[in-house]
């Protein structure tokens, strides 16, 4: 049951992974000179959340949290940071774990090339 456990936290790791780093792609060309725009305002941050709990495939996306961060702003050249974190039931959970969840966290840094 043990390696049922671990191989399960690993493909969720890679799951969140992936849907980290396509976030990441996605942030790099839509700074300031290609924002998402919703009404008239940046709406960038929740497109990239959109996309990650998108990828985020076999997992539920309802407990995907993700997390854009600008260091200056969103103009080209900005370093930026996407955090996403989700909470794994674990079967055996409180045997390893107490209270039977692992919070499997993921992060992807990149530049606004945009």
């Amino acid at each position: 049951m043990g390696m049922m456990e671990f191989g399960r936290a690993i493909w969720t790791f890679s799951t969140l992974s992936h849907a980290v780093s396509q976030g990441a792609r996605y942030a790099t060309v839509h700074g300031s000179g290609n924002p998402v725009m919703v009404n008239g305002s940046d709406d960038t941050a929740t497109a990239i959340s959109n996309l990650v709990k998108a990828n985020s495939i076999g997992l539920d996306s309802s407990q995907v949290t993700v997390n854009t961060v600008w260091a200056q702003n969103n103009d080209r050249g900005s370093e930026f940071t996407i955090t996403a974190s989700y909470p794994l039931g674990m079967i055996m959970g409180s045997f390893f774990f107490s209270g039977g969840t692992l919070t499997i966290n993921d992060q992807a840094n990149g530049v606004v090339l945009n």
